[in-house]
């Protein structure tokens, strides 16, 4: 493989990986100034080099540092392309009045969305009691007290809250003229 097909593989792969995708999406949906989203993304990427370096390599593999500079491309483009997709988003609410449908569909995606993130964080807690109080794992009870006790009620408890949030979110406010 030459090296530019190898430079655009690495970037289209470091785009993909969830620890790059997550927090630029989320730096450049927050983000209200564009030298914040530049800055986001190369202490994302300098974290994600540092933490690569930890990384031991297989049997006759080199480290290409000169190409490191190039890990920024990745979570430049997807925090970039996050921070435009919020204002294009927010100049098209703005226009539009918000209708029960409108409500429901961004209610139905902050319950998906709170869902997901609960159980996330249920599967954590979960995780973590299972390994502070080193409970059995004999016939499953680790796994069941995992997923029964923290994973589930972390999903319900998300989707109730990510559907509330996604409702009263999309109340417009008259703007004075």
């Amino acid at each position: 493989m030459d090296l530019l097909g190898a430079l655009v593989e690495s970037v289209l792969w470091s785009a993909l990986r969830p620890s790059i995708l997550v927090p630029a999406a989320l730096l450049g949906w927050w983000a209200r100034r564009a030298w914040v989203v530049v800055a986001g993304a190369v202490v994302i990427a300098a974290v994600d080099f540092g933490l690569s370096l930890t990384e031991a390599l297989p049997p006759g593999a080199e480290r290409v540092l000169w190409l490191a500079p190039a890990g920024i491309l990745a979570p430049l483009g997807t925090a970039y392309a996050a921070f435009r997709l919020r204002a294009w988003l927010a100049a098209r609410d703005a226009a539009a009045p918000a209708s029960v449908a409108v409500r429901l569909v961004r209610s139905g995606f902050g319950a998906v969305l709170g869902a997901v993130l609960g159980g996330v964080v249920g599967l954590g807690l979960g995780l973590a009691v299972v390994e502070i109080g080193q409970v059995s794992s004999h016939e499953g009870a680790s796994g069941y007290l995992v997923v029964f006790g923290f994973l589930l009620p972390g999903m319900l408890i998300g989707l109730l809250s990510g559907a509330v949030i996604g409702w009263r979110r999309s109340v417009r406010v008259p703007q004075a003229t």
